[in-house]
């Protein structure tokens, strides 16, 4: 699998830092490596916020959710 990135001329107003991150991180743990974080950064963000969305309190702790 590669990324594909969009060229820099292309990119939205306000990406650049974010491109260069990523071409930072495709350099460091290549396109594989890159694309599993992105993926399993994406499902971590993805389940709280349906955590967060329904109020699901923190295992273990007795708070009443209100």
């Amino acid at each position: 699998m590669r990324l594909a990135p969009l060229p820099p001329n292309e990119l939205p107003p306000g990406l650049k830092p974010f491109y260069d991150d990523m071409l930072k991180g495709v350099e460091a743990f290549g396109d594989q490596g890159t694309a599993e974080f992105v993926y399993l950064i994406g499902g971590y963000r993805m389940i709280s916020v349906m955590l967060n969305a329904y109020d699901v309190s923190v295992p273990g702790r007795e708070e009443e959710l209100g």
